[in-house]
This record gives structure tokens, sequence and C-alpha cells, in this order.
């Protein structure tokens, strides 16, 4: 209610319209984690491996047809972990 943000229940988190959400519990990330959106997770992922990063595939989830819906980056940056989604 605090930014006019619809509030929504998880298990795992609690969400503050699309752009907040709060861990119940720790997870990844010394600081939490930060995550972003992307139209194209198997594009973005293939540009950051060509720069060189790599992923926690034990993180990667999938959809029903088997396309990767999120995963973590391997590593803290800044004491965070970062996390992309599929839009």
């Amino acid at each position: 209610m605090l930014f006019n943000l619809e509030p929504r229940h998880g298990q795992k988190s609690e969400f503050g319209g699309p752009y907040f959400e709060c861990m119940k519990a720790p997870f990844l990330g010394a600081n939490g984690h930060i995550a972003m959106r992307t139209p194209d997770l198997t594009a973005a992922a293939e540009e950051l491996k060509e720069k060189g990063f790599s992923f926690n595939m034990d993180t990667a989830a999938y959809s029903e047809d088997g396309k990767l819906k999120n995963v973590y980056l391997d590593g803290e940056f800044g004491g965070f972990a970062i996390h992309i989604m599929q839009k």
C-alpha cells in the first residue's frame, strides 16, 4: 500500500505489484537478489555466456514445454545474486 501497489502473497515471497519481491526466507546472495525480466531469456542467456558469465543451473526452472523460465547467474555481484526470468 505504501507505493499504491497491489500486494500478492506467494509460497516463497511477498510481492508488491510487478516490481517488488520480498523473500520469506534467505536464499541466494549475502544481501539478497536482484531479479530482471527479459522478453527472450534464451537470447539473454546466450549473450551473457558470450560475455563470460555462467549460470547456477541448480536454480533453473523450466516451463511445461521445456523452455527455460528463470535462472540465477553464478556468484554474487556486490553481495547480490542475479536472477533472470522470461517475461
